[in-house]
């Protein structure tokens, strides 16, 4: 098992390690995809901060898609875990922000509703905390999972 951990790790270093070489190699405007897949990859290996900035580029290419809003929350949830309490507040925001444009813009993003539906249990009200949001997400999947 730990051999499999060890190559995905290594995959990962090289996709990261290609992405980066062919951004400062001046290679042409990124692909969206090609940045989202970088973020990931980065945020697979627990580095938030620097998954950001290519997922951030990705929502500007592609602002259309959940998936990306998705893992925009997810860095930005994580770096809230990790931070001082005035930055996190910051970041439990952008966090919500995030999240709801993923649902918004695709509502069977499982992962993302799920997600949400967690913001909305865990958070304070005053950072958009809602327990009958959550609740009705609750139920929508309840219901989506019963249809199918």
């Amino acid at each position: 098992m730990k051999h499999l951990t060890d190559l995905f790790c290594l995959r990962q270093l090289v996709l990261v390690a290609a992405l980066l070489t062919g951004c400062a190699a001046g290679a042409a405007e990124p692909d969206a995809d090609l940045l989202f897949n970088q973020a990931q990859a980065l945020y697979d290996m627990n580095d938030y901060e620097h998954a950001l900035t290519p997922i951030k580029q990705a929502v500007s290419l592609a602002p259309e898609e959940s998936d990306y809003h998705h893992l925009l929350a997810k860095c930005y949830g994580k770096l809230a875990e990790n931070s001082n309490w005035f930055k996190a507040l910051s970041l439990a925001r952008k966090t919500h922000s995030s999240l709801e444009k993923a649902v918004k813009l695709d509502r069977d993003n499982v992962s993302a509703l799920k997600d949400l539906m967690k913001y909305y249990r865990q958070a304070p009200g005053f950072l958009g905390g809602d327990k009958d949001k959550a609740d009705e997400i609750e139920r929508f999947l309840a219901d989506a999972d019963a249809t199918s």
